[in-house]
């Protein structure tokens, strides 16, 4: 698992939230999608 950091701004003020999320090792190009992919699963959460 890994916790990463994202924000946003409402209202004027910038909003910070950390979300969870599968992490898979490894440097090849499909693993960075899978990444991304479940980052971005986890921020609809």
């Amino acid at each position: 698992m890994a916790l990463r950091p994202a924000w946003t701004i409402k209202n004027g003020i910038v909003v910070g939230k950390e979300f969870e999320f599968q992490w898979m090792g490894g440097f090849a190009i499909t693993q960075k999608q899978k990444n991304i992919k479940n980052l971005h699963q986890s921020n609809l959460v």
